[in-house]
């Protein structure tokens, strides 16, 4: 069950990888004038995309399992 949720988990990571790696080939390819509005307006997006990108490809998995101890 833990795995299941876990592929599931990289499976919609991956997805949104994507996305995030369509997006920033669209944004590089606009002109300087409309790339200089969207850094007032929203900040370094690009930047902001990279490194969003980063910790979804360095995440890592942490298994919580709780339960009590039975010592008789």
């Amino acid at each position: 069950m833990i795995s299941d949720a876990q592929a599931m988990d990289k499976q919609k990571s991956l997805t949104l990888l994507k996305y995030y790696d369509n997006v920033e080939k669209v944004i590089s390819k606009l002109d300087g004038t409309f790339l200089n509005l969207l850094k007032t307006s929203e900040g370094d997006v690009l930047s902001n995309i990279k490194k969003k990108m980063e910790r979804i490809d360095n995440r890592e998995y942490v298994v919580l399992v709780e339960g009590a101890l039975n010592s008789t």
